[in-house]
């Protein structure tokens, strides 16, 4: 699969972008689920002829929340803002509780929409209030589900995640599946945002399946699409692209023409990371067609957003402004504060693109302002990255690197081949599952129906020997399915094992990326800048030397103790290069000709000496020591690692004093490894703290030992 060269792949995400928030109509989803949308007119004009004869009773507030709610389907929201104010304030005046509170909650949907949160979130919890009074549990729950979708928008996803469970609980009481799907729709669509793909197919799965249950097509084509997301996001786009047109196949069958349009959206998304513009503007083309037919403005916006930004791909600029500046009229119409920073940024990339870099600059201000005033993270990112790209073009260096550093501070972790793997296999086993259990009930059946026809044709045996047979029968088929669903049980259990296995080695030999690697290379900078060859070239060779180990060793769950110790010593003399032979270090084996050719799980050790090391010797005054020792008793290798440093409870202390919030996850992986090496092979392997002090009772370093298991 062709993939997306460095400067193009920022395009893509901000056209992903404007499809995943559909800030109307996923908001429609989540409060009435709809399995389709046509004939809006007709509805709206039936509501404004009963709208003429209506006296000023609930009826006429709720033929007004209802013409709020026909007009927020179309996306025109200044008419369904002027509806929703007019029922709002007669139920007020009429006292209608439930009137009330559904007033409340649309006017925080629009709120929302102006990226004004508290007030939102002001509105909600008074709507909450007038449920609770009248008992409205259904009330309740529409209005958690737009709290959720308020704290996603704000990136806090635990309160996101809190309030979805909350509305979960209601719709499971309400025995509401429709919500209850949508529900585990949104909290898919969350764990999409934190990286946790794993997590969110699992929730769109689940979704899928009730939908299945109830005959939604609608609601199973919305999650096809999802599933195409998680895809898409992994830049799988073959597959991306198969879930995306099965989503448009199933919303062309039931007629939604709002499904079909997001769907060529999302289609034309595809083929413009795959730089295959043509096939891209004619799926865009067919989006706007479909957006136009139901008065979409905000589909509109984003078909010009995507048509222009096709253009800018061919360098036809003024075409391109032209498009994308059509999108931001209707987006400051609609007050669409999120697509009004996505097209502000899109703006300074053609300016950019075209050479006009005060231009560029003056729009990629517009946006950041705008996205930092509703906390919009991912747009703050893309900006402080286009900051860097056109500074680094202007020769400013120095702004360009400082944007740089905020941009990579902000960057989320990179998606890697083990989760592009893990996802691959929960969907084969979703689907594998659902194809036994399929068969299994297939063959049930058969079954069942073997009996009555042996029960037919035995009439003539007496009812004892029938009746014994017949138990005999049930006997073998019960035995059977009980072995059948035993085997199963334990090759599941096995699976899940070997995962955590795996799981746990990927993220211990990975733990130490995050810190040493930034500020390693920060030192080969430092000597660099200062024009010290010969020091920055001794220690970019050993950095170098030290990740090709860790990736050999990455490839493998045991090592040899003669690799994991070079690994070590490369580290080690790092560290001291790093820091100026602040300390010394020394290496004793015992046997070390044997010792060296014994096998032990991967990277043990380091974390440990690591620790020493920046909690231990780095507060100390004068030089300090550190000294590994390896020698085998009985089956098992005992590892000391000693120092000298200022001890536990001073560097206790010295954290606490900082109010450092760092916690040594290498170190805790590690002892939560030997605990499952303990359960695995039945062995008692350990890890030991001991606090050492001189003649006078002063701290005097640490001793760590630890019990490290010798796999055969």
């Amino acid at each position: 699969m062709k993939k997306l060269p460095i400067g193009k792949q920022r395009f893509a995400n901000i056209i992903n972008k404007n499809y995943l928030n559909k800030p109307i109509l996923f908001i429609l989803f989540v409060i009435f689920s709809f399995n389709a949308i046509a004939a809006q007119t007709n509805v709206i004009d039936s509501l404004m002829q009963k709208l003429q004869f209506a006296a000023e009773d609930t009826n006429k507030a709720n033929t007004l929340l209802r013409l709020c709610r026909e007009y927020l389907i179309i996306n025109n929201i200044p008419e369904a803002t002027r509806y929703n104010d007019s029922g709002l304030t007669l139920s007020w005046k009429l006292n209608f509780a439930s009137g009330t509170a559904l007033g409340l909650t649309y006017k925080a949907l629009f709120l929302r929409l102006e990226g004004k949160y508290k007030e939102a979130i002001e509105q909600l919890e008074k709507s909450i209030s007038v449920c609770k009074q009248t008992g409205d549990k259904k009330g309740i729950g529409f209005a958690l589900n737009e709290l959720g979708l308020i704290y996603d928008f704000l990136y806090d996803y635990p309160k996101a995640i809190a309030k979805y469970g909350d509305a979960l609980e209601i719709w499971k009481e309400l025995k509401d599946k429709e919500q209850i799907a949508m529900i585990y729709n949104n909290l898919g669509l969350i764990y999409t945002s934190l990286g946790n793909l794993e997590k969110a197919l699992e929730y769109y799965q689940q979704s899928l399946k009730i939908k299945e249950e109830l005959g939604n097509k609608d609601g199973i084509a919305a999650s096809l699409g999802n599933i195409g997301l998680i895809y898409d996001h992994l830049e799988n786009f073959e597959k991306a692209e198969e879930y995306y047109q099965n989503s448009f196949e199933m919303y062309k069958e039931s007629g939604n023409k709002k499904g079909m349009a997001n769907m060529s959206n999302n289609l034309g998304n595809i083929y413009m990371s795959l730089e295959n513009y043509e096939l891209a503007l004619k799926k865009y083309m067919s989006s706007y067609s479909l957006y136009n037919d139901l008065g979409d403005k905000l589909g509109l916006a984003k078909a010009f957003n995507n048509i222009g930004l096709i253009y800018m791909e061919w360098n036809k600029y003024d075409d391109a402004l032209k498009y994308i500046k059509k999108s931001l009229e209707i987006k400051e119409e609609l007050r669409d504060t999120i697509g009004l920073a996505n097209t502000l940024i899109n703006i300074g990339d053609i300016f950019k693109k075209s050479g006009n870099y005060k231009e560029a600059i003056d729009y990629y201000n517009k946006s950041l302002h705008l996205s930092e005033s509703i906390n919009f993270i991912s747009r703050i990112m893309d900006n402080y990255k286009a900051f860097s790209e056109v500074y680094s073009i202007l020769g400013n260096s120095t702004k360009a690197l400082e944007y740089y550093k905020l941009y990579a501070n902000m960057k989320d972790s990179v998606y890697n081949a083990d989760i592009h793997k893990q996802i691959t296999e929960m969907q084969t086993k979703y689907e594998t599952e659902k194809k036994e259990k399929e068969i299994t009930i297939l063959k049930w059946e058969k079954e069942v129906e073997k009996m009555k026809f042996d029960k037919e044709q035995d009439k003539l045996i007496k009812q004892r020997i029938l009746f014994g047979f017949s138990i005999i029968i049930l006997l073998i088929a019960s035995f059977s399915v009980y072995i059948f669903l035993r085997n199963k049980e334990i090759k599941r259990r096995n699976s899940l094992q070997s995962e955590l296995n795996r799981y746990m080695q990927k993220a211990l030999l990975q733990q130490m990326n995050p810190h040493f690697i930034f500020n390693t290379i920060n030192s080969i900078q430092y000597f660099i800048l200062n024009n010290d060859k010969i020091a920055s070239n001794e220690y970019l060779t050993k950095f170098a030397s030290l990740i090709r180990i860790i990736l050999e060793n990455s490839e493998h769950q045991i090592i040899t103790v003669g690799e994991d110790i070079s690994a070590l010593k490369l580290y080690l003399e790092l560290e001291a290069l790093r820091f100026d032979e602040k300390f010394d270090y020394e290496i004793l084996l015992d046997n070390s000709d044997s010792l060296l050719k014994y096998n032990i799980p991967t990277m043990l050790i380091q974390p440990y000496v690591e620790n020493a090391i920046w909690h231990g010797l780095l507060h100390k005054n004068g030089k300090g020591k550190i000294t590994v020792e390896l020698k085998k008793t009985n089956n098992s290798l005992l590892c000391r690692i000693e120092d000298n440093g200022i001890g536990r409870k001073k560097a206790m202390e010295i954290k606490q004093e900082k109010k450092q919030k760092y916690r040594a996850f290498g170190t805790a992986l590690t002892e939560t490894r030997l605990k499952l090496l303990n359960s695995l092979y039945a062995c008692n392997l350990y890890i030991n703290y001991i606090d050492l002090f001189d003649d006078s009772g002063n701290a005097a370093g640490t001793k760590v030992e630890i019990s490290i298991p010798i796999i055969s």
